[in-house]
């Protein structure tokens, strides 16, 4: 998720890490790019904002959302906020209450179950980048993994050196 402050004029180009990786656009113009780590994380990308990366159970463990950052706590998600200065940068962290969570949680959900449909109901991929798989393969793998992000509906453990 580098550089996630900046738009992202080529969302397949910038997801070089992502292999496989699909685009799709919705019939509003929207791109979507789905693709894996090589260690079997998803990572969704709605245009620049949001962007949701899981675990390989399926389980939130970052995200990019209204301009802000968030990873997980393992009970929680915290917000952090970039505060540029002359001289260095500072992340200010923000936890979020249990409601707020639950709320990310759910948005991110309605965004993957929708996703998911339109897959479902035939959406054409515009792009797909596959190593291993056929085309087909790849977006049935991605649409698999997608369903499974959204049913989890969970957040991964808390990432190792990161408070």
């Amino acid at each position: 998720m580098a550089q996630l402050e900046s738009d992202r004029e080529e969302l397949m180009a910038e997801a070089t890490a992502l292999v496989p990786r699909v685009e799709w656009m919705d019939d509003s113009g929207q791109r979507v790019v789905a693709g894996l780590f090589r260690d079997g994380r998803l990572a969704v990308y709605f245009e620049a904002d949001p962007v949701y990366q899981f675990d390989s159970s399926g389980r939130l463990r970052r995200a990019f959302a209204c301009g802000r950052l968030y990873r997980t706590q393992g009970e929680t998600l915290a917000e952090l906020t970039r505060q540029r200065g002359n001289r260095s940068t500072q992340l200010n962290r923000r936890d979020l209450n249990h409601k707020e969570t639950t709320e990310f949680l759910q948005d991110a959900v309605s965004r993957l179950n929708r996703l998911h449909e339109r897959i479902s109901e035939a959406m054409s991929p515009h792009r797909v980048v596959a190593e291993d798989e056929s085309d087909a393969d790849a977006v049935e793998l991605l649409r698999g993994r997608i369903r499974q992000a959204a049913e989890t509906s969970a957040l991964a453990p808390r990432i190792r050196g990161k408070r």
